[in-house]
């Protein structure tokens, strides 16, 4: 289910509503009571890959929003 959710989150996460975030985050919390362990929220993941993003764009010189 992580791997679903979190696929394209740096795209989805920021354009979704508040009940959209609840109902997703209702879904992880699900998903982590069945399987017994304690997974991210969907924010946290969201916050994480984009700060990696953004770090691996400033890291690479040729890639086109590295100027921005």
């Amino acid at each position: 289910v992580e791997s679903i959710l979190t696929f394209s989150v740096t795209v989805w996460f920021s354009n979704i509503t508040t009940q959209e975030a609840k109902r997703s985050e209702r879904i992880v919390r699900t998903a982590s009571t069945i399987i017994g362990i304690k997974l991210p929220a969907l924010k946290e993941i969201h916050e994480s890959r984009l700060k990696k993003l953004g770090l691996k764009i400033l890291k690479d010189p040729s890639h086109p929003a590295n100027s921005v």
